[in-house]
């Protein structure tokens, strides 16, 4: 895996390869997006099945703020728990996210969301998952399994930040 745009190398945090990544092309300010994409809490505005977030901090940062080490515990639908902690952190650009454990069957987890500013003053938000999956029937099913919930969640991000189009696709294995 290659370091990417906005200066995130994601073997860095995982071995596991890219499986699912997603675009948005929007009008709003760069800034305004990456506040939302920030903003733990508001996920449930957006992220299908999520009903509640709690945002802890392991070091002093300013109130509302969040830096490397900033974990966030999420509550799903049916009670289901999942806690992410920021790894990555460059406001605002982008940041990455991991778990630790096994996550809803897959492994070496890792999320990334970024924000490209262009030249008109609005740009385009990437998003993207590494992991692993064990057990064939799960690596057939898995990866394409993450797709709908993240089109979903698009297209409400669309709605709330001025998107104009965007695309989200499992990533093929290379041959």
């Amino acid at each position: 895996m290659a370091t990417n745009d906005l200066n995130f190398d994601p073997t860095k945090f995982t071995s596991a390869r890219l499986q699912t990544e997603g675009w948005m092309k929007f009008t709003d300010p760069p800034e305004k997006i990456f506040a939302l994409l920030a903003d733990h809490k508001g996920m449930t505005q957006w992220l299908p099945l999520l009903k509640k977030v709690t945002v802890t901090h392991t070091q002093e940062v300013a109130p509302g703020e969040s830096a490397v080490g900033t974990a966030r515990k999420m509550v799903f639908e049916g009670g289901i728990t999942l806690v992410e902690t920021v790894v990555f952190w460059n406001p605002p650009l982008c940041y990455a996210y991991g778990t630790k454990g096994k996550v809803f069957p897959l492994q070496n987890y890792i999320g990334f969301m970024g924000v490209e500013p262009d030249k008109k003053g609005g740009g385009k938000f990437i998003f993207r998952e590494y992991f692993d999956v064990q057990g064939r029937v799960k690596q057939a099913i898995l990866p394409h399994g993450v797709v709908p919930p993240m089109r979903i969640a698009m297209r409400k991000l669309c709605k709330l930040i001025g998107g104009t189009e965007y695309e989200v696709k499992h990533v093929k294995a290379p041959h």
